[in-house]
């Protein structure tokens, strides 16, 4: 070796272990390549490790060529204690970097994924394939365009941002006890036009069973002859924002179900030919708020269940329709708290069997300013 010129850093034998079988993901629509072995039930995976005269290693693994593995983690250090250690869990998409494994000293989460649909032009061309192949977290953008579901619901079963860039418009006519749009998981949907055309009785258009958000989306119901609402919610902590409701049928425009503990209602604007939201008894701390709620037919404005508990109603429009006597009705005794409102009754807009009401006047006969 010349003088002056760098060392040469020689490696000692290497070991390979080839085909380690780790288990094939249950997410993506990735084709794995798994020739070697055969089995599409498994990965084909290979573990390095390098030797040096000094006494360090180096240990390399190599999954497939996609990182949408489930519940295993990738690891690489120097077999020292006090040096640089990676991980990655996949399980939870984060990177971890540390000293040997021990007191991380940064941790880096998988970035949120942008999924795009639209009619042509984009990897999806439907909703559904589109939420099949996100992950929690990810985004799904919407572009305009009419997207119908038939009698099939949508569902969505991930913690995603469903978004509606321009007039995106969801259509479907479920089946009885079906629903055009259901959200099962911690997502937010936002921007749609969600249309029902159908008669299905008992579901409706949108059903939420799962502390989700419905923001600034269009319900409407138009098919004849049906006991279905516009919005069901079950889920606790639930939020319906900025949503205009229009049931055209004789039920509910909002009904919240037994397990809607704390949901929130807040800026909606709501019409029915039905009651203008039904309460059931099991959900309770139930808040709405800045709403205009209308009932249609011979209804109430609000039914409260008797039972319930912790009821919020404050500044909104309540209007009761036909011969029914007050704006806010409670089938039992009710506690609840409801002030800085207006009705279209001059007097007896609240039922008796409400208690704990806050503040004076609640009978204020300018609910159609």
């Amino acid at each position: 070796m010349a003088p002056g010129a760098p060392k040469e850093e020689r490696k000692m034998a290497s070991t390979y272990t080839a085909n380690l079988n780790l288990a094939k993901p249950a997410k993506g629509d990735v084709d794995w390549d798994d020739e070697v072995n055969g089995n599409s039930d498994i990965l084909d995976a290979a573990v390095g490790q390098e030797h040096y005269p000094d006494g360090r290693h180096k240990n390399t693994i190599t999954i497939g060529d996609d990182s949408n593995t489930v519940d295993k983690k990738i690891v690489a250090n120097t077999g020292q204690a006090n040096e640089p250690y990676v991980s990655y869990d996949v399980s939870e998409d984060e990177f971890v970097l540390a000293n040997d494994g021990q007191n991380p000293a940064a941790i880096v989460t998988r970035p949120q994924n942008t999924i795009e649909v639209a009619k042509s032009g984009k990897r999806f061309s439907t909703l559904s394939a589109a939420i099949s192949a996100a992950e929690a977290g990810d985004a799904i953008v919407v572009y305009p365009g009419t997207y119908d579901q038939g009698s099939a619901e949508l569902v969505v079963n991930k913690s995603v941002h469903l978004k509606a860039v321009g007039k995106v418009i969801i259509t479907g006519s479920p089946s009885d006890l079906q629903y055009v749009l259901s959200v099962s998981a911690d997502a937010i949907v936002e921007g749609f036009q969600i249309v029902m055309t159908g008669s299905g009785s008992d579901g409706g258009v949108v059903k939420i069973t799962a502390s989700a958000e419905l923001r600034n989306c269009s319900i409407s119901h138009n098919g004849m002859g049906s006991t279905s609402a516009g919005v069901y919610c079950s889920g606790n902590g639930a939020r319906i924002v900025d949503c205009g409701i229009e049931n055209g049928v004789a039920f509910d425009g909002i009904n919240i179900g037994s397990g809607a503990d704390n949901c929130v209602i807040e800026r909606c604007n709501i019409s029915s030919n039905g009651q203008g939201i039904y309460m059931s008894n099991g959900a309770d701390g139930v808040t709405i708020q800045r709403c205009e709620i209308s009932a249609g037919g011979s209804n109430y404005g609000i039914s409260l269940s008797a039972g319930i508990t912790g009821t919020v109603i404050r500044s909104s429009i309540v209007r009761k329709s036909g011969s029914v006597t007050e704006c806010i009705h409670a089938t039992g005794a009710v506690s609840a708290k409801i002030y800085q409102c207006c009705f279209n009754l001059d007097s007896g807009a609240i039922d008796t069997d409400i208690t704990n009401l806050i503040g004076t006047p609640y009978n204020v006969s300018d609910a159609d300013v």
